[in-house]
């Protein structure tokens, strides 16, 4: 064949052969759907751009071979439209597939990257994940600081969002030299005079706002109003944002007359160059309604705020939670102006809106900020909408709502994380396993750094590592989270109702409420902590009550005091011990009369034909002696009367729909031996784990101790293994099975590790809860030298091998301290019952609304149903027989709280039969946590 032949042939079949017609067809109809995509969006459709981009997306895919850079930029376009229609798990998911195809392309570190890390930084945003986007901002900001270098204006906003993160965090410092450093550069490259240095200007001013920097703020914002007058038309875009700003900064300033003249401005600017439900509009109406109530004008508050929900719903949808933010204000004003059916109606579909947010973002947000986040977004305006309640407290409709509205925020954070612990248990894609085997050892490492004792460590070293494993764990949580995140796994609203159908016709729920008092009206509108309580009875036979408990701080110190007086009374030396139980009893009663009267007393008629109490406490409520409290004739405690149980929320009293577990047999820890020796707890895991123990080379894996902790004087426990026994048989008829038990040298850190889904799980040892040191109502000073920002780090169990001053190294990282960070990775999914029969397991660190962190609160996030934790340290021979009793009425069938009100009757009477009384501090500290 001639070579003339060959090249006409080559060339009919590249240009005319139907496959070239093919590629080319579908590179136009990609192109198409890009183009339509823009269209659609600048036209308000994000949704059906995003569609467009899919479809584009999918004709991409069929091509097959290496992805090429369309594919990156359309995955980062559909990552943005996703995002704009309020998905944004979509979102990131998206943007994280740009920036594989990226690395694949070897394009990293491109402008398209920076663009991504930009985006991804926004959504973190979003959703509270402050650390997160901070990470983002640093590589976008590297990327444009190299490619288009410091004197730049996208490398110049990059570094005004940076410093915006920062400030969020308390990091004030780097972000106001951050503030400063492109305020510079602007002036530098255009003069002090320039509207690009007035653009910086107006950012510091919202910046300032946002952190409470009012004189900064009202200077920044006054002097880049001023630049840009002088440069731009009156009624230019640009100059809208300032306008808002500074009307925002004298609003917080309480100059509202100056506030209403730039929000009326910046209205008006943007009225112009806006569509008119745009979301800008909407949000500087929220401020304008916010100043007229301020200023006392109710009903025109009203009016804008119902302008600005027309336009957010119009825009965004009437479940996004922008949404949900002029709703809260109708409320407030129309509370004000007497108004109460539509105060109530706008406050129900808020609180509904807000928990709809919840759900799509809290699971998916690093553990440290679950709860800033809910402080960021909601603490405010629900402690606003529970004082707003109890002025309607005789309101059956008003305590119904109420009801439902704290149900569903209590806990809210502890659902999140264990959502997010089941869907990180879930995986089992090999990559993302190593990721996971990361995260626990940074938590491992963040749990030691935090029982070092602090005069043995350098604070500014440990400040740093600090630093870097939190980040470490908050980037690793986000990422596993999101990148297998399920749409179903947070229940998104709780009806009442659900919950007083769950109910038998003897079993009430009393939930607990501590919370900021609200004024409205008042300036300053913010006053004491109090406690209000909600009876909550079975459906059908009573309705739901509302009442003032009154103040809190003077419940709290009686519980402080009366927990202290009933743990000491049983020390050596105790009353118990120098005037005998009788005396000692006597002693007590005042107090505990007291206490009942402030907690108890104020509903205990609407409970008197209960046999059941389902208990929802919030603040040092739940460190409250309730077994004890005295009740019905004299000398009687409560528990005598009926059965209590705690839980975090009512909400967790509705069954869902449970997945079949596997169970394993009941595992018994017990007896640990405290003084194993490094070497010996190596042997020990070898012993036990045999061929499935780390590696040899694996023994100096974990955390290098760099101080001492506090657990040398740890003391045996040697009835914890009589209690082992005792507790055996009955562990076989409730479980069918043979409990597996691992005591003295074998009561590991390691091996509890590897427990998977026990249907018992029983700990006899110590427990230990280090009191931070900003903590309110410390008994115990600060042991662990500084704040930790995670509760869950400070309290634990101590197994084999704590005491020594080495532990953890050479033992791939044992140290004999399994903390409650450490629990909440293990994996007790349908786990029915954790015994710890251990000294103060179920006392933590209080927070309003979200109940305790405690150890108790850890086995519950790790899946396990019920958690028998106690109050304080109590003998190990009391705990013995009392555990004993409850496990073998749990066997008879009967429920935990039935069980626990059946074992605490038995050593009230015979401590009555032998001593004539009998002591709280014996039988009162055990409490049933769940189901």
């Amino acid at each position: 064949m001639s070579s003339h032949l060959t090249f006409w042939i080559v060339v009919f079949v590249l240009v005319f052969h139907p496959s070239a017609f093919a590629q080319d067809s579908k590179k136009d109809q990609v192109d198409a759907l890009m183009e339509r995509a823009k269209a659609q969006s600048k036209e308000g459709n994000p949704k059906d751009a995003l569609a467009s981009i899919k479809k584009g997306l999918a004709l991409l895919k069929q091509e097959g071979g290496p992805e090429v850079m369309q594919t990156a930029i359309m995955l980062n376009r559909a990552g943005l439209y996703a995002s704009d229609i309020g998905d944004p798990i979509s979102a990131v998911g998206f943007f994280n597939d740009s920036l594989r195809v990226l690395r694949n392309l070897g394009e990293e570190n491109g402008e398209l990257a920076g663009y991504v890390y930009g985006n991804l930084a926004v959504e973190a945003n979003y959703r509270g994940a402050y650390s997160v986007s901070i990470g983002h901002l640093r590589q976008s900001l590297a990327i444009k600081k190299k490619l288009r270098g410091n004197e730049n204006a996208e490398t110049v906003e990059t570094m005004l969002k940076l410093a915006h993160e920062l400030n969020a965090v308390g990091q004030s410092q780097e972000a106001g030299e951050i503030e400063t450093a492109a305020l510079l550069t602007q002036i530098k490259l255009h003069g002090a005079e320039s509207l690009q240095a007035a653009e910086i200007m107006a950012e510091i001013c919202a910046i300032s706002n946002n952190v409470g920097k009012y004189e900064l703020a009202q200077e920044s914002g006054e002097r880049a109003l001023k630049i840009q007058k002088k440069n731009l038309p009156e009624d230019h875009e640009t100059m809208g944002a300032t306008n808002e700003a500074l009307g925002i900064t004298f609003s917080r300033l309480g100059k509202f007359d100056q506030a209403t003249k730039h929000l009326k401005k910046a209205l008006a600017i943007y009225k112009k160059s806006r569509d008119t439900d745009h979301p800008q509009i909407a949000d500087v109406l929220i401020h304008l309604g916010q100043v007229y109530r301020l200023q006392g004008n109710a009903k025109l508050a009203r009016e804008t705020f119902r302008e600005s929900q027309k336009k957010m719903r119009q825009f965004h949808g009437p479940m996004h939670h922008f949404a949900a933010v002029p709703l809260y204000g109708i409320a407030e004003t129309s509370f004000l102006m007497n108004d109460f059916p539509t105060a109530l109606s706008a406050c129900d579909e808020a609180r509904r809106i807000t928990k709809n947010h919840f759900a799509k973002v809290l699971p998916y947000l690093p553990e440290s900020e679950q709860l800033s986040f809910i402080d960021d977004e909601d603490s405010a305006r629900f402690e606003e909408i529970i004082s707003a309640s109890l002025l309607l407290k005789d309101n059956d409709q008003s305590a119904e709502l109420s009801a439902s509205w704290a149900l569903n925020q209590k806990g809210v954070a502890q659902e999140a994380l264990a959502v997010q612990n089941r869907v990180i248990g879930a995986i089992n894609d090999p990559k993302q396993k190593e990721k996971i085997v990361e995260l626990n050892e940074a938590r491992q490492q963040i749990a030691q750094l935090s029982l070092l004792k602090p005069e043995d460590v350098d604070k500014k070293k440990l400040a740093g590592q600090r630093e870097v494993l939190n980040r470490k764990v908050d980037l690793l949580t986000n990422q596993l989270s999101i990148a297998n995140a399920t749409a179903d796994d947070f229940d998104a609203w709780i009806e009442l109702n659900d919950v007083r159908e769950s109910l038998d016709k003897e079993t009430y729920v009393v939930e607990f409420v501590r919370y900021d008092q609200y004024s409205f009206g008042e300036n300053p509108p913010w006053g004491a902590a109090k406690y209000a309580a909600w009876v909550i009875p079975p459906a059908g036979i009573d309705k739901v009550r509302l009442i003032d408990l009154g103040l809190a701080e003077p419940i709290d110190q009686m519980i402080l005091a009366l927990r202290k007086e009933i743990a000491n009374a049983g020390a050596k030396g105790g009353t118990i011990q120098v005037d005998g139980e009788e005396k000692g009893t006597a002693k007590i009663q005042p107090r505990l009369k007291g206490l009942y009267d402030k907690i108890f007393r104020p509903f205990a008629s609407h409970v008197r034909s209960a046999k059941k109490l389902v208990l929802s406490p919030d603040g040092s409520l739940w460190l409250a002696p309730w077994a004890a409290l005295p009740y019905g004739e004299p000398g009687s405690f409560l528990i005598e009367k009926m059965s209590l149980s705690f839980v975090v929320s009512p909400s967790g009293l509705v069954n869902g729909i449970e997945k079949e577990i596997v169970h394993t047999a009941p595992i018994v820890v017990a007896n640990p031996r405290f003084d194993l020796t490094p070497d010996s707890v190596w042997k020990s895991i070898r012993e036990v784990l045999r061929s499935n123990s780390p590696a040899d080379e694996d023994r100096q894996r974990g955390f290098k101790s760099v101080g001492g902790r506090g657990f040398t004087n740890v003391l045996p426990l040697p009835n914890t293994a009589i209690e082992a026994e005792f507790i055996a048989p009955s562990l076989v008829a409730y479980a069918n099975e043979k409990p597996i038990r691992y005591m003295e040298q074998y009561a590991l850190e390691t091996i509890v590790k590897k427990i998977y889904s026990p249907r018992v799980l029983f700990f006899g040892t110590h427990g230990f809860f280090l009191e931070d040191s900003k903590s309110k109502g410390s008994e115990n000073g600060n042991k662990a030298g500084d704040e930790m920002r995670n509760p869950l780090s400070r309290c634990g169990l101590l197994l084999a091998g704590c005491k020594d001053p080495k532990a953890g190294i050479g033992t791939a990282g044992d140290d004999g301290v399994l903390t409650g960070l450490e629990i909440v990775g293990l994996n007790l999914q349908g786990t029915e019952l954790v015994i710890l029969s251990a000294c103060e397991t179920a006392v933590g660190s209080t927070r309003n609304g979200e109940g305790v962190s405690s150890l108790s609160q850890a086995f519950h996030l790790a899946g396990a149903k019920s958690v028998v934790a106690t109050l304080w340290s109590v003998s190990d021979r009391e705990s013995a027989l009392l555990i004993t009793k409850f496990m073998e009425e749990v066997a008879k069938g009967k429920s935990k709280a039935a069980a626990m009100q059946a074992a605490q009757i038995e050593r009230i009477q015979k401590h009555r039969e032998r001593f004539g009384a009998a002591h709280p501090y014996f039988w009162a500290s055990h409490t049933v946590n769940g189901k």
